[in-house]
């Protein structure tokens, strides 16, 4: 007898099993996009968003931190609108008014019955231009202190940090201009111009230096209405043995209720990957309880790429 009739026959379903595993195995390598993704590019957002169930009062305000008082409604003004929605029509009004500045310093626009007006950020004041059936007038708004508060480190030295360590710092400066309304009696109204200032310094676990990241959020608040405005900066210094891969902000008004920054920052070493994000909220009432600033870190390696690639 042939020897090969000897040997015990492999099941057919034993076979299939074989079979698809084999071509399994095949297609996942042979297809880059279908390789498992562990450890590869880590989140691609962070989720960063607070709520409160504090009902806001003058009491939990920083006005009322500072001895500011609380301020009168005044009198009630429209939405603000931005810049690029009225181009034509700031533009016109920034030229009789013989003004010529960037479109970043333009705080706003408000359109009134019968009135327009317009809002500058001169750094140190802020030009107002009103124009209605009288003309045109532009006045300079230097704002008045109403108080600054630092929050330091914690004093137990710095935190962990993925394999690291970071140290931060909150800065809460407050800045009121009061809006000259077109028609008589020279009536005002009160806008806050509340900066909140966010510090992180990352080290390595020997406490040298690995890089620092600074988030600034200015928030045009008319006390106890909306958020009418915000503007954002931010800054970051890395050790040069560490790409900086992306930077970018994100604000959103939640229609005036609060007012929201985040500033995300990508980095890289290597496989090495840190994205950081910082997050500012403010609202019309100017709380403490806001969120002054709150960040969010992931720390991961990349398995298969270098630098910023992933």
């Amino acid at each position: 007898m042939d020897s090969s009739a000897k040997k015990t026959p492999i099941s057919i379903p034993l076979a299939i099993c074989i079979v698809t595993i084999f071509c399994g195995i095949v297609l996942i390598l042979s297809f880059q996009g279908t390789r498992i993704p562990i450890g590869t590019c880590g989140h691609e957002t962070l989720p960063m968003s607070f709520s409160t169930d504090i009902e806001p009062s003058f009491g939990t305000s920083f006005l009322e931190e500072f001895g500011a008082g609380e301020p009168d409604a005044g009198r009630h003004l429209p939405p603000i609108i931005d810049y690029p929605l009225r181009k034509q029509a700031i533009d016109d009004l920034m030229k009789r008014a013989r003004i010529i500045t960037s479109e970043d310093s333009i705080i706003g626009f408000y359109e009134l019955p019968g009135s327009r007006l317009v809002l500058i950020d001169r750094e140190t004041s802020v030009a107002e231009i009103v124009a209605n059936g009288d003309g045109i007038q532009v006045y300079n708004l230097v704002p008045e202190p109403v108080g600054s508060r630092h929050f330091g480190a914690d004093e137990s030295g710095p935190a962990p940090y993925g394999p690291d360590l970071s140290s931060s710092g909150n800065t809460v400066t407050i800045t009121r201009i009061d809006i000259l309304l077109p028609g008589p009696g020279n009536v005002t109204t009160p806008l806050y111009i509340v900066r909140k200032t966010m510090t992180e310094q990352i080290y390595y676990s020997d406490r040298t230096p690995l890089a620092f990241i600074s988030t600034t959020g200015t928030f045009y608040a008319r006390y106890g209405e909306r958020i009418d405005h915000i503007v954002s900066s931010g800054q970051v210094i890395t050790d040069p043995q560490w790409a900086l891969c992306s930077e970018g902000f994100n604000i959103s008004m939640d229609g005036g209720r609060m007012g929201e920054l985040s500033h995300k920052v990508r980095f890289a070493r290597d496989s090495d990957r840190v994205e950081h994000v910082h997050y500012i909220a403010t609202s019309p009432y100017i709380q403490i309880h806001d969120v002054n600033a709150a960040r969010s870190a992931s720390y991961w390696m990349s398995r298969d790429s270098s630098g910023c690639n992933c």
